[in-house]
């Protein structure tokens, strides 16, 4: 979701850097103004679009390295065949119960909430029904499956639930 909004701002910017030269060719007599000239002749070089293209490259190879998709779609996770569906929900990923064969278990219980991308982990709050409270989780996807790491002081655990 961020690389997508550092897309479109990077093309506005060489869109405005584009068309601000194109008025200037328009214009034409910028001889008699240095600020003009001076412009046109960074453009001659080409010197302000190697700089761009060096600085999208490295943005791009950088972002591309760190970025991790959100963890939506629906999960197994394993235990009488309980599935979660994970979704966006106000510019946070959340996830509820959608189908169990526990009969205990109520449909559309939240029990994934706040998650979001921190440093380049997707990092939120898992409900352990133990305990009945909300712990810490580091979500990560691997192979098809969810890695979920949950921790409350110094105790951590991890679990796997899978795609369905």
């Amino acid at each position: 979701m961020h690389i997508r909004k550092l897309w479109i701002k990077l093309l506005e910017i060489i869109n405005v850097v584009v068309l601000s030269y194109k008025a200037l060719s328009l214009l034409g007599n910028h001889k008699n103004n240095r600020g003009l000239l001076l412009f046109h002749q960074l453009f001659k070089t080409n010197f302000i679009m190697k700089t761009i293209l060096v600085i999208t490259c490295a943005l791009l190879s950088t972002l591309s390295l760190n970025a991790q998709q959100p963890p939506i779609g629906i999960w197994n996770t394993g235990k009488e065949n309980t599935k979660i569906e994970i979704a966006e929900v106000n510019g946070f990923y959340e996830g509820e119960i959608v189908s169990s064969d526990n009969a205990k278990a109520k449909i559309r219980k939240l029990l994934l909430k706040e998650v979001k991308s921190v440093d380049g982990e997707w990092k939120g709050k898992l409900f352990a029904a133990k305990r009945g409270e909300w712990v810490d989780a580091i979500l990560e996807e691997k192979d098809n499956q969810l890695v979920i790491t949950v921790s409350k002081g110094w105790m951590k655990k991890t679990v796997k639930w899978s795609k369905d």
